[in-house]
């Protein structure tokens, strides 16, 4: 097998991993990479309890060598009795403390996601890589319990694509939190090795109207329109967003605002081939002349490994992921 994992800091399980037993997934709108596998019980194996850290190394595709895949916790433990003893874990990245965890917090306006991130991380001693700038600034935000950390994370990037900047993800990268540009991976696949592609339109997001409106102080009156986009609504009928920013002052701004959120069709991929275990949810990766955004992977490792994917173009991410 081209995999070892590591429990505990020390201990090698990888000769009772059950063959066609790992896989390795990640999403868009999940923090935390996942890594799941089942075990057969002998004599002498370690304990495999949450939260015990969990390692899982392997040859990188095109590459040499073992790297690190997967570093994080068991978090899930299921044993099975029957005959022969099995028990299989689920682990997620470290960060996942983040999905489960609320905190109360306040946002004055012109604060960027990225300053809410790092703001964040340093609260709960995260250790930070990489943080792109996501320039865009934010409109006040206050947070009384009862929404997670990663999806206040969420919220201000989301802001950030509403008010027309960058699509951006957090991920985990070297046992710290990156934020990264979607789609600015280096290494970009062309997929050509696959098992079935299925493709999918929908009209599910799409926006051929825009109303922006300005702010209103009056409880009695609707806010000002300030400027009113159309687009293909002859086609496809009218689909209306409400468009309100603080930060447009006059009619041109409103109106390039409104342009900018009006959406097509969206089309996407579910594809199954042969595995390249380093692509990541948010990469960018080119199939039949296309260059398409990774929304969600799941690997199946093993030799060569499969792989499941939905690929769509940017798009259709920002309406699927990033739009409020």
């Amino acid at each position: 097998m081209s995999y070892q994992v590591i429990v505990g800091g020390k201990y090698d399980i990888t000769s009772v991993l059950q063959e066609g037993s790992l896989s390795l997934s990640d999403a868009i709108d999940d923090i935390a990479m996942r890594f799941k596998a089942t075990v057969s019980y002998v004599a002498g194996l370690p304990d495999m309890k949450p939260p015990t850290p969990i390692v899982l190394k392997g040859t990188p595709t095109n590459g040499s060598g073992m790297a690190t895949l997967f570093d994080g916790i068991i978090w899930d433990v299921n044993d099975r009795y029957g005959g022969a003893h099995e028990c299989s874990i689920t682990a997620y990245e470290r960060i996942k403390y983040m999905a489960e965890s609320e905190d109360e917090y306040l946002f004055n306006a012109g604060m960027t996601a990225s300053s809410i991130i790092r703001k964040i991380a340093g609260d709960w001693s995260i250790p930070l890589g990489s943080i792109a700038d996501t320039k865009i600034k934010l409109a006040k935000q206050i947070f009384r319990g009862g929404k997670n950390l990663y999806s206040i994370m969420r919220d201000a990037l989301i802001e950030t694509v509403d008010k027309g900047g960058g699509m951006y993800i957090p991920r985990m990268a070297g046992g710290k939190l990156e934020l990264v540009p979607i789609g600015n991976n280096s290494t970009v696949w062309l997929l050509e090795t696959f098992e079935s592609v299925d493709y999918t339109t929908t009209m599910e997001g799409m926006v051929t109207k825009v109303k922006v409106v300005g702010n209103s102080d009056n409880d009695k009156k609707l806010s000002p329109v300030l400027a009113v986009v159309t687009g293909d609504t002859a086609k496809y009928g009218t689909i209306q967003k409400v468009h309100s920013d603080s930060q447009i002052k006059n009619a041109s701004q409103a109106k390039t605002a409104g342009e900018k959120l009006l959406s097509g069709l969206t089309a996407t991929f579910s594809y199954s081939g042969i595995d390249i275990n380093t692509i990541r949810a948010g990469d960018k990766v080119k199939f039949d002349g296309r260059d398409l955004i990774v929304a969600s992977v799941e690997h199946a490792l093993g030799e060569p490994g499969m792989m499941n994917m939905e690929i769509m173009p940017a798009i259709g991410v920002k309406k699927k992921y990033y739009a409020k």
